[in-house]
This record gives structure tokens, C-alpha cells and sequence, in this order.
């Protein structure tokens, strides 16, 4: 592919996508002036299956498949326990990430708040963390609903993660899934 730069198209955005990635490519260029090339990569890392600190589990109800109605909501039903060597842990997070375009249905701060060990609940961009007094060998659950205010086609797997807040490498980490894609 050959991009034509002159002084009619200096300021217009330009671009191709690679077909094959990984792959061999060369950008050669001559004239005069000034250009910017830029290449971006995106991708999906799967998360480590280390759950010896903390047993984790989700449930996710499909309120609405078969109705494409939108908003569709769903219902995510987290349990989780301490399983270390220590009676509990120290303050534990339960990070829960956002499949896009979903949030957290107005009222679920609240909600959460009133759940056992739930001492502080943030909602970011695209992530809703849970802050815990501790957790201990007791499974604990915690449901709460999403809904998609953005419609997005071929959903990528978000993650769960439970950690203590003191030490970090203390965590496990689940992956989740729209079950209506």
C-alpha cells in the first residue's frame, strides 16, 4: 500500500491494517517535511490460574437472551473465601471488571454495603471494587446486577480478581463471560 503525503493531505489521518499479525512488514519513505508513524497491537492475556489463597467463583444468571431488548441485564453472584494458612486474610479486594459497554445498575453501592465484611464499594471506568473488612475460611457471597447501556458485538471475557490489599501476590483470579454471546 502507498500513501500519497502532499501538502493538500498533511493534516489527514491515514491508515491500513495489518493482515497478518505476527508478520514481516517495511515502511519506506522519501520526499520532504515531516511524518508520524505509528503501530498499535492490542491483545487478550488469559489470567494465572493461582487460587491458593483464595477459592473464587461466579455464577451469571442470563436474565434476558432471548429478548434482544436493550438494556439486557445480568446478575453476577461472586463467592469467595479465604484458604491460606492464616485464620483470614488482611483487607481483601474483590476487583470486578466491566464486560464493555455493561455497569453497574444505579443502587449497588448501597446494596453491596449492606453485605457482611463490605466496608467501602468504588465504581471506576470499568471497574467496581469491592473493599472487605477481611475474608475468612466462610465463603461469602455478593450479587449484584449489570446492565449494557453500549451495544457491543463479540464480548471478550472480563475478569474477577480477590486479593489482600497488604499483600498483593495473595490473590485469585476468574474470568467471566456474557452467557447470551
Amino acid at each position: 500500500r502507498t500513501f500519497n503525503i502532499q501538502s493538500v493531505n498533511r493534516l489527514v489521518f491515514q491508515k491500513e491494517t495489518l493482515p497478518n499479525v505476527p508478520g514481516m512488514y517495511t515502511l519506506e519513505a522519501s520526499g520532504q517535511g515531516c511524518v508520524y508513524v505509528q503501530t498499535v497491537l492490542r491483545y487478550n492475556i488469559l489470567p494465572p490460574k493461582n487460587m491458593t489463597t483464595f477459592s473464587l467463583s461466579v455464577e451469571i444468571g442470563k436474565d434476558r437472551c432471548e429478548q434482544p431488548t436493550s438494556p439486557r441485564s445480568l446478575t453476577l453472584t461472586i463467592h469467595t473465601s479465604y484458604v491460606g494458612s492464616r485464620s483470614s486474610s488482611n483487607m481483601a479486594i474483590v476487583e470486578v471488571k466491566m464486560l464493555s459497554g455493561f455497569s453497574p445498575v444505579e443502587g449497588t453501592n448501597q446494596l453491596l454495603l449492606q453485605q457482611p465484611l463490605v466496608k467501602k464499594v468504588e465504581f471506576g471506568t470499568d471497574t467496581l471494587n469491592i473493599y472487605l473488612d477481611e475474608l475468612i475460611k466462610n465463603t461469602q457471597t455478593y450479587t449484584f446486577t449489570i446492565s449494557q447501556s453500549v451495544l457491543v458485538t463479540n464480548l471478550k471475557p472480563a475478569t474477577i480478581k480477590v486479593y489482600d490489599y497488604y499483600l498483593p501476590d495473595e490473590q485469585a483470579t476468574i474470568q467471566y463471560s456474557d452467557p447470551c454471546e
